[in-house]
């Protein structure tokens, strides 16, 4: 265990800022879909003492210095191309819930969510081109017999 106190228990074979930096990545980047507990149950699910999850939930969540460094990740561009559907849903709420952000920008943000969850449908031009032939050529093939 370290020297200076920590609420939360930490053996010596751990790093106890290696644990908190994965919980602010994970808060980050699962802050809408997921609690404080069950990021942490995830971080500790392959540790000893897994039933730790509950204490650090507790102290880690409501810890000033690492829910600043969560809003600071959140709120960081980022030069991934945002692979994932959650990562683009989260930086859009992210963008509509900011009230310092113009009223333009956040309705624009607010409309793109809605259509990537499905809840607004973008109509489709229905004009389509036919590209099926008119008339299919006809081929006769007929055998020459040498006589």
């Amino acid at each position: 265990m370290s020297e200076t106190f920590s609420p939360v228990l930490i053996f010596e074979d751990e790093d106890e800022q290696a644990l908190k930096s994965e919980f602010v990545r994970l808060m980050a980047k699962w802050r809408a879909k997921y609690s404080t507990y069950e990021v942490c149950t995830y971080i500790f699910r392959e540790l000893r003492e897994p039933t730790r999850a509950f204490a650090a939930a507790q102290h880690w969540g409501s810890d000033l210095e690492l829910l600043d460094k969560i809003d600071r990740e959140i709120n960081v561009p980022k030069n991934s191309n945002l692979d994932s559907r959650e990562e683009r849903l989260l930086i859009l709420k992210t963008i509509y819930s900011d009230i310092n952000e113009s009223a333009r920008e956040r309705l624009k943000a607010l409309e793109l969510h809605a259509q990537i969850e499905g809840e607004i449908i973008k109509q489709v031009d229905k004009k389509t081109t036919d590209n099926t032939p008119k008339q299919l050529p006809v081929f006769t093939f007929t055998r020459y017999q040498d006589d």
